[in-house]
């Protein structure tokens, strides 16, 4: 009887799952905000009159809208932000010193245009087309980045998603507050619907 020689058996030392140990704190702590903002105990009103809660009414409706529309576009951005490291390294091989290059153009763009240039559309322009920006310079710095594979492209994308990351973190309560004065005209009732929408 052939005896067969024996053969070491090596194991991967970094097991592979489909779900990796390294991301479940995060959708952990992404569940308890969630249900903390769900369950968060609303704010007494002082609402006396008919008036005052029609406003509030008004208000709400306003909330709603607000709350699903920043939470959708942050979220747009903070799933992309994680992954331009590892897009420009294992995608295109860039050594890490471009990288930070192009990471740190985002910052500055964010930085220098985003007090004038977003300024500019917060205070002169309708306050929802600078919301509209936001989406127009993130698809322009996706697409950028997707179909141009050149050092300068993906400058000139990096410059779009720090400009859209300062127009999400200005333009959006903006446009809140200036929508609820116009349509909530008693002070109470827009005072109660803007920190119960800043609290959320």
């Amino acid at each position: 009887m052939e005896v067969l020689p024996e053969v070491d058996i090596i194991q991967d030392p970094t097991p592979s799952y489909s779900l990796s140990y390294k991301t479940i704190p995060h959708f952990i702590l992404f569940f308890i905000i969630f249900v903390t903002q769900l369950i968060s105990k609303k704010k007494e009103a002082d609402i006396n009159d008919a008036t005052q809660s029609k406003e509030i009414e008004k208000g709400t409706n306003l909330q709603i809208r607000f709350l699903i529309i920043y939470h959708f576009a942050k979220a747009a951005d903070w799933f992309i932000a994680p992954f331009i490291f590892e897009f420009f390294e294992t995608y295109h091989a860039l050594p890490i010193n471009r990288i930070a290059q192009l990471i740190s153009v985002s910052f500055i763009s964010g930085a220098i245009l985003g007090p004038f240039f977003v300024g500019y559309l917060n205070d002169k322009a309708n306050k929802k087309i600078a919301c509209l920006f936001y989406g127009i310079a993130l698809m322009t710095s996706l697409f950028t980045r997707m179909l141009k594979k050149s050092f300068n492209a993906w400058f000139f994308s990096q410059i779009c998603f720090g400009v859209s990351s300062s127009v999400l973190f200005t333009s959006f309560e903006n446009w809140l507050v200036s929508e609820a004065k116009s349509i909530i005209k008693d002070e109470k009732a827009l005072k109660y619907v803007l920190s119960s929408t800043f609290e959320r």
